[in-house]
């Protein structure tokens, strides 16, 4: 039987992914988790998950783990074993109450974040666009020997200009997520106008 509404976790073995694996489950929600090792998998998420053996970093992995799937969550975390060790200061850590935190429902590109934040709060706020034109050649260049400049170019490249297609699934998406985690969400509306009143902006 093909579920198309199963979903996807990569990193599902996780500090954050068997969390977000344990829930979906409890949910009665179907999920599969790609892992290296199926074995020590089972032992971490349990009977009544799907596991796809691969590599996260191979693409045959990726394209051959997405058939049948309707949604996608990603906890993979590329820190290094002394980062995990300070997990706890890293959770703690709010920039002294600088952190935007924010849930949806809409996503914005950081232009649109500065307009909003000056209209709201009166103050002038200046978006630079990062220059991404020697990045770019850069990650072409140096793609056969480690792919990551190109990860980051394509990373930055969102910051300037959140893709119009995946901007129009946030909507979508955040229901979803609304209806399998319990937590309140805030706009970013209400997070300005909060950091307004505090002064805190």
């Amino acid at each position: 039987m093909i579920d198309n509404n199963q979903i996807i976790v990569y990193g599902g073995t996780g500090f954050y992914g068997q969390k977000v694996v344990e829930k979906l489950v409890e949910k009665g929600q179907s999920v599969k988790v790609v892992t290296r090792n199926s074995e020590n998998a089972k032992n971490i998420v349990g009977d009544e998950v799907e596991l796809f053996q691969g590599d996260v970093t191979e693409k045959g992995t990726i394209e051959k783990s997405l058939k049948n799937v309707g949604a996608i969550v990603i906890c993979l975390s590329a820190m290094s074993n002394k980062l995990i060790r300070k997990m706890k200061e890293i959770e703690r850590d709010d920039l002294n109450g600088k952190r935007i935190k924010l849930t949806g429902p809409k996503a914005y590109s950081f232009p649109e974040v500065a307009k909003l934040i000056a209209g709201i709060s009166g103050k002038r706020i200046k978006h630079m666009t990062i220059p991404l034109f020697l990045i770019n050649i850069v990650s072409f260049l140096i793609l056969p020997f480690t792919p990551f400049v190109r990860f980051l170019y394509k990373s930055l490249k969102m910051l300037n200009n959140f893709p119009s297609d995946l901007a129009e699934d946030v909507p979508k998406d955040h229901k979803l997520l609304r209806e399998l985690f319990d937590y309140e969400p805030m706009t970013l509306e209400m997070e300005i106008n909060r950091r307004v009143k505090e002064n805190n902006l």
